[in-house]
């Protein structure tokens, strides 16, 4: 298992991790520390592998550490003469680039998880998302 250490950081079973060490100086491989947010929104301090294992000898454990699901949205116009615009990262470059190539009549948000298409949204041009 391969882990980005500079980007957000979960859980197996979804609580949210910060980084607090990556250089802990011991004898044993829990050179990384995180502290891991619980159910009550409390944070507790965890030692990890490199790998974000939280116990190497016991099999996958839900307290080990996985790079959280990179989720990003794109914002594309759509005119009635059937054309869609260019992408943009958020909804108010759309509606600052509407021009020039026709009457808009929709906006697509298109989002995605992991680079994979989730979901795409339909949005009026004339109401705030």
């Amino acid at each position: 298992m391969t882990i980005d250490w500079t980007k957000p950081l979960q859980t197996r079973d979804g609580r949210k991790a910060r980084v607090v060490a990556t250089d802990i100086a011991t004898k044993d491989e829990y050179t990384h520390a995180a502290l891991v947010m619980d159910e009550d929104g409390d944070e507790s301090l965890e030692t990890y592998t490199k790998e974000g294992l939280w116990w190497v000898s016991g099999g996958l454990q839900d307290k080990d550490l996985v790079n959280a699901p990179e989720k990003r949205s794109v914002w594309i116009n759509a005119y009635d003469n059937g054309k869609l615009g260019y992408e943009f990262s958020s909804r108010e470059e759309a509606d600052a680039t509407n021009k020039d190539i026709g009457r808009r009549t929709g906006i697509l948000q298109v989002v995605f998880v992991d680079k994979k298409l989730v979901r795409a949204i339909v949005h009026d041009p004339h109401e705030d998302c």
